[in-house]
């Protein structure tokens, strides 16, 4: 299983980066175990960058977990409706 730390700041400045991140981290064929303990700010374009990373892996039959989320984190999950999706439930 492949670790991933999202970054504190997870904006649509540096989505690119979180994309090709994951992009790199799907092209790897294994499972995957996020952490969003340090988020501090993200928004919209970076928890649409993470929903089609997961259901992408959950297409490809890998598994994606979560290890940590900050409250700043799982309140956006939330507000957008996306707890299902990331596999938040």
């Amino acid at each position: 299983m492949r670790e991933f730390n999202l970054p504190e700041s997870c904006t649509v400045v540096s989505v690119r980066g979180l994309h090709r991140q994951l992009t790199e981290l799907a092209a790897s064929q294994s499972d995957v175990s996020l952490n969003a303990s340090n988020v501090t700010a993200i928004d919209a374009a970076s928890l649409q960058t993470l929903t089609a990373f997961i259901i992408a892996q959950n297409q490809s039959g890998k598994k994606t977990i979560w290890t940590g989320c900050s409250a700043t984190f799982t309140d956006a999950v939330s507000l957008l409706g996306l707890k299902e999706q990331l596999g938040l439930l």
